[in-house]
């Protein structure tokens, strides 16, 4: 991969690799990077990827994400379903340039109030363990289309009362646990 400095696209999917190879995260003009369906347990850090738009790393067992991945102010779009992920690095939850974030079947137990200054417009986290939202996803005017479905809530999130905008939102197979 060094003789190829300006690839902006790189695709190693569906290989059940265990690692990807580290010349890969030295291109300095990579804008969309697909690592799905291998098997990996681990996210690099993208060392040099500065100008990374994309990044899918779904379907592989990994369950942290460098905090480093929130240097890639230019990040549009995660994709990072089927995994094993427990939460993500606050500086994560803080890009500037975040439209979409697809996290669906994962283990995240928590999404931080900071994602309030992302301008999201599609956010999927269904099959999660999440049991409430942060108030603040409301902020998010951008935000158009969010998928909670098969996670834990007690009540339906206060997002779906108290939108002022149209967001398609989808709740289904989600388990309200009823106190009494």
């Amino acid at each position: 991969l060094r003789q190829c400095p300006h690839l902006t696209n790189v695709t190693i999917a569906s290989l059940l690799l265990p690692a990807i190879p580290h010349s890969v995260f030295l291109l300095h003009s990579l804008e969309y990077l697909f690592i799905n369906s291998n098997a990996l347990t681990t996210l690099p850090t993208p060392m040099e990827c500065l100008r990374l738009v994309k990044i899918n790393f779904g379907g592989n067992r990994i369950a942290e994400v460098p905090s480093e991945l929130g240097r890639l102010t230019l990040l549009r779009e995660l994709v990072g379903y089927q995994n094993v992920l427990l939460r993500l690095p606050e500086s994560v939850w803080r890009l500037p340039s975040m439209q979409k974030m697809n996290l669906d079947t994962n283990q995240l137990t928590a999404i931080p109030a900071s994602i309030q200054w992302m301008p999201l417009v599609m956010l999927i986290v269904s099959n999660n363990l999440l049991t409430d939202l942060p108030t603040e996803l409301a902020r998010i005017t951008t935000l158009r289309h969010l998928n909670l479905g098969g996670n834990r809530f007690s009540t339906p999130p206060s997002i779906v009362c108290s939108a002022s905008r149209k967001i398609h939102i989808i709740m289904e197979a989600t388990l309200f646990v009823l106190c009494s």
